[in-house]
């Protein structure tokens, strides 16, 4: 099915979040920043083999991070409980690279970056 993947993480996020500590709002943040994300990505194979994995940087922020690991790219999408996001990814053999974020004063927003991501993980042939 075309959407596996999404709908993989989609549960797994939704179960990590309602499982943790977090506030009401926090909680809300991040469910609603990844349903975004994931929609706005085209295809499927983009988030295949990902896994969710918490990460806390002190008064940096915390939340969640959608992990990739496999010979065409490594690193993450970071939500952050605040709207903030935050990412680094290196392609291929670590020949390039990309990273960037925004903080979540003015609410979430992704698009450019899975564009880019997407357009990128095509030229290495992994979509």
């Amino acid at each position: 099915m075309e959407r596996d993947n999404r709908q993989r993480l989609l549960k797994e996020a939704d179960f990590l979040i309602r499982q943790s500590d977090l506030n009401d709002e926090e909680k809300e943040n991040l469910s609603q920043n990844i349903q975004h994300f994931i929609s706005e990505v085209k295809y499927d194979q983009t988030l295949k083999d990902t896994k969710w994995q918490w990460f806390d940087e002190g008064s940096d922020g915390h939340g969640l991070d959608l992990v990739w690991d496999n010979e065409y790219v490594r690193g993450c999408f970071g939500f952050y409980t605040d709207n903030g996001h935050g990412y680094g990814f290196e392609y291929g053999d670590g020949g390039w690279s990309q990273t960037g974020g925004a903080e979540g004063e003015y609410g979430f927003s992704c698009s450019v970056f899975i564009d880019d991501f997407e357009n990128n993980l095509k030229y290495l042939g992994y979509i």
